[in-house]
């Protein structure tokens, strides 16, 4: 029929005098649609050939076709022809007709944009209400709130995006359209993992396809910056646990189990998640316009509010999901509750444990793509040729002020520490602590340096104005002093088990203590030594804290050495094929005292006195033989600077501060080596003579 009309137009009267038109729109318009995916597809291009005179548009209209045809997204019977397959997507296919219906019959924009509202308005209050309903026996049946989101959105985004023009998403904007969209981001029943769904996706790739066609209009970033500056307020309590006592999911979820209450603050969580994801999706648009009004609302009252309170949401995510991750891999609870940690409590603690990491991958993620908004030129990095200068680029106000709140969330993070608490023992808060340092420092390092490691200026020079790089050597120095173990308490422990396996227990696990403390100690040792040759490579780390930083190294490396004294006895008491793996530290050591030692003295010549100590500890773990050639080093050095320096007062050439510290620091070293191995130091002190040049080189002086 409708093939007949479109061939021959001047027929449509026709059919209009004998009522067929009329009755052809009652039973589309008016009557159930038939669950068929090709009947459904085609309705637009019946419609547009009914509507090719006025008196069948007229008639069109009259019906209020819109409000009745759209109802088929919200029923649960036509979701079996709506689903996607390949690339054949109903839903999709239907709102292109539309838009070719509106573009032939301009007047139905109107109707077609008002209807689409008011079915979103439909969606919306389906979500804040019970997600179920009681079907005629009193069963319950679940409302596919989900595929109605992705069915209507791919609707929506087949009128609107189906051209190039803007004109029907700025009528749909123009209509409220956007604060209807924008409410399905919100509703109360949603699915706590609604953020990370297809569904939830594209609901932004429509936000965003919108605001970048309506640039100028700032509408929506301004809705998305208000809601959620105002659900992070209703978190307050949550972000604000300074005592860090009680972990608030799991109470809510011990409240909602008993109570048979909902679990708000989780939903709520998942609401930010949802807002944060279409934040990141704004970032990625390349256009200069979405950035600059991007960073400019961020700078206001309201976006600096929201930041800051989104870097304590970021702490406290931290901290319960390490509360949710000890539960989960069933370690000791350290929050005391009455939710015992079997099976069926892990199933119900997973959603919250869900929740908290998504959202803390979906925090990290738009602050680096903030970091590149604030801190360079353009998203996209531009090649540059040989020997081509960069460009230098100049931040806004908005940009830098932005910068310096996301870096807080670094300081916070590396400048936590717990509190002595009733509820956690020092262990646990050791462990918490050190939780918050790893965590940070993943947060940290793409928030600093792009993928191939080239450093944000903007961001750096926020690191040191805020004092964060303070707290991230003060954060190296507690974590240093972590490290130390106490190799007799472990090996003498009352608690051990099982050092080999049994065969009549298959479940049992072996746990051999020395074997644990030989590589504790080799993985320390190459980290401390691998951190001493960095830093001395880049001195510029170490600023004010350098001796501080670098005694600690030494206190540890003292203490390992000493440790390896203690299992090379255990090993000859049990198993003498480990002595081999053990004494490759031994090995390590010498090359790190001949290669890095002596320079970090040079260096910094207040360390002497924990190097003195590892230099003792090294030489009574060594044999004489060692101790007399690493003496024979010093003794040389002394030579070599006492020549230099006779030779400098001869031309009576002023002494610099470096040549005075050289000599001093070995004396100072033979001084303090003194007083432990008397004898060693005698015969090398004798064999070079050392007596008589500090004789000249003081006769020399008092002349």
């Amino acid at each position: 029929l409708i093939s007949f009309i479109c061939q021959n137009p001047l027929k449509l009267s026709l059919l209009q005098n004998n009522g067929l038109a009329d009755i052809l729109m009652y039973v589309l318009l008016k009557k159930d649609l038939p669950i068929s995916k090709d009947i459904i597809e085609s309705l637009p291009n019946i419609f547009s050939g009914l509507c090719l005179n006025k008196h069948g548009l007229d008639n069109f209209i009259k019906f209020k076709p819109f409000d009745k045809l759209f109802e088929i997204f919200l029923l649960p019977k036509y979701l079996p022809i709506m689903i996607k397959r390949h690339d054949n997507n109903t839903s999709l296919i239907f709102g292109n007709s539309i838009d070719e219906l509106i573009r032939h019959q301009i007047i139905l924009r109107y109707p077609v944009i008002i209807s689409i509202i008011i079915l979103i308005e439909k969606l919306v209050e389906l979500g804040n209400n019970d997600n179920s309903n009681l079907s005629t026996t009193n069963v319950r049946i679940s409302i596919p709130l989900v595929d109605y989101i992705t069915n209507i959105t791919c609707l929506i985004k087949g009128v609107i995006n189906n051209n190039l023009t803007d004109d029907h998403g700025r009528e749909f904007v123009r209509l409220g359209g956007l604060k209807a969209l924008f409410e399905i981001l919100q509703m109360k029943y949603l699915p706590v993992d609604f953020p990370s769904s297809q569904a939830c996706q594209s609901v932004i790739a429509l936000c965003k396809s919108i605001l970048t066609l309506s640039i100028k209009d700032d509408n929506l970033i301004e809705m998305v910056i208000t809601n959620l500056d105002t659900i992070l307020i209703s978190l307050t309590d949550f972000y604000s646990n300074p005592n860090y006592d009680s972990s608030l999911l799991i109470e809510e979820l011990s409240r909602s189990i008993s109570l048979s209450s909902s679990t708000t603050i989780l939903h709520k969580l998942s609401i930010v998640h949802s807002h944060i994801s279409l934040l990141i999706s704004f970032c990625k648009i390349s256009k200069n316009e979405v950035r600059n009004l991007l960073i400019n609302f961020l700078s206001n009252e309201i976006g600096i509010r929201i930041l800051k309170n989104l870097n304590k949401l970021c702490l406290t995510l931290i901290y319960e999901k390490s509360i949710l991750l000890s539960l989960c891999s069933f370690e000791t609870n350290i929050i005391e509750n009455d939710l015992t940690t079997n099976e069926i409590f892990i199933k119900t603690i997973k959603p919250l444990l869900y929740v908290s990491s998504k959202l803390s991958q979906a925090l990290s993620e738009f602050y680096n793509l903030l970091v590149k908004q604030c801190a360079t030129s353009q998203m996209k990095p531009i090649s540059r040729r040989f020997n081509q200068q960069s460009f230098v680029y100049t931040p806004t106000k908005a940009a830098t002020l932005v910068a310096s709140i996301l870096i807080e969330v670094l300081k916070d993070g590396l400048s936590f520490n717990l509190s002595a608490n009733t509820n956690l023992t020092e262990n646990q808060i050791e462990k918490l602590r050190l939780t918050f340092f790893i965590c940070t420092i993943g947060f940290a390092i793409p928030m600093l340096f792009d993928k191939h490691h080239h450093p944000y200026m903007l961001m750096l020079q926020q690191f040191e104005l805020s004092k964060t790089q303070d707290a991230l050597f003060s954060a190296l120095e507690w974590t240093l002093n972590l490290i130390n173990l106490n190799v007799k308490s472990i090996l003498e422990s009352p608690y051990s088990i099982s050092k080999k396996s049994q065969t009549e227990q298959n479940d049992n696990i072996p746990f051999n203590p020395l074997d644990y403390l030989i590589l504790t100690h080799k993985r320390t040792f190459h980290l401390l030594t691998n951190s001493c040759s960095i830093l001395w490579d880049k001195p510029y780390l170490l600023k004010d804290h350098a001796t501080k930083i670098i005694n600690n190294i030494l206190s540890i490396l003292s203490h390992i050495l000493s440790g390896e004294i203690q299992i090379q006895k255990k090993i000859q008491e049990e198993e003498e094929q480990q002595q081999q793996q053990t004494c490759l530290s031994l090995e390590f050591f010498d090359n790190f005292i001949n290669s890095i030692i002596l320079k970090i003295l040079d260096k910094l010549p207040d360390t002497i006195y924990k190097m003195s100590e590892l230099i003792l500890t090294i030489i009574h773990h060594n044999d004489i033989k060692w101790c007399e050639n690493f003496l024979e080093i010093i003794f040389n050095d002394i030579k070599t600077n006492y020549l230099l320096l006779i030779d400098l007062l001869n031309q009576q050439i002023f002494l610099n501060n470096h040549q005075n510290s050289l000599l001093f620091n070995r004396i100072l070293l033979i001084l303090l080596l003194f007083k432990e191995i008397p004898f060693p130091c005698l015969q090398i002190t004798k064999k070079y003579s050392l007596i008589n040049y500090f004789s000249m080189l003081i006769h020399h002086n008092y002349n």
